[in-house]
């Protein structure tokens, strides 16, 4: 958790910050379940197997309930239609790591498919999809995701829109993410007079 690689000091971690532990807690949650050292009995609890798929934990649910196939979770998903929600059924939390970037894929193209690309579910599936790549530490992926969103949503629903807002606060986070400090100080002004 303390490498180079994930951006998270230790001493964030001990002070508590928000931001470190809710990144160590993303890092942690998406992270494959290496089979070999747990007890034979961690099943997937979808489809109560263990399978020859990795099993993931891609949200705060624990025990029994904390383990996942991707492919188990994108046909729940699926199946549930309910494109603009990608929480876990049993926590209610937004779903991390692969699992979630697939997920808010399958969104997106349903939503596409549903709404066309000018509609503001458009907007919010893009914005969700960018914010699962910002979640895995593709920065650059959500900042592109994130453009295409706030261009639907400044069609959709008008410059001064909280969605707007939102949105510009995540792409500033993405550009700070990249290193892009002026840019990103330019999209978290632009939210902060909406949102005044």
């Amino acid at each position: 958790i303390c490498s180079k690689e994930s951006n998270i000091r230790f001493d964030d971690l001990e002070k508590g910050h928000d931001m470190g532990v809710r990144a160590a807690q993303a890092i942690v949650q998406s992270m494959p379940v290496d089979l070999n050292w747990m007890a034979e009995d961690i099943v997937c609890r979808i489809c109560l197997d263990r399978g020859e798929e990795t099993l993931l934990a891609p949200c705060p649910c624990r025990g029994s309930l904390a383990h996942v196939h991707a492919s188990c979770a994108v046909r729940a998903f699926r199946e549930s239609k309910q494109w603009l929600d990608q929480t876990c059924s049993i926590c209610k939390r937004v779903y991390t790591g692969v699992i979630g970037v697939k997920i808010a894929e399958v969104a997106l193209e349903e939503v596409l498919n549903r709404f066309g690309d000018s509609a503001s579910e458009a907007g919010v599936a893009f914005a969700r999809l960018g914010l699962a790549h910002t979640r895995l530490g593709e920065a650059a992926r959500s900042k592109e995701l994130l453009l295409k969103a706030l261009a639907i949503q400044e069609r959709a629903q008008g410059l001064d829109h909280i969605d707007v807002a939102i949105t510009l606060i995540n792409l500033g986070d993405a550009c700070r993410l990249l290193g892009h400090n002026t840019e990103a100080l330019g999209y978290m002004q632009r939210a902060l007079n909406i949102e005044e």
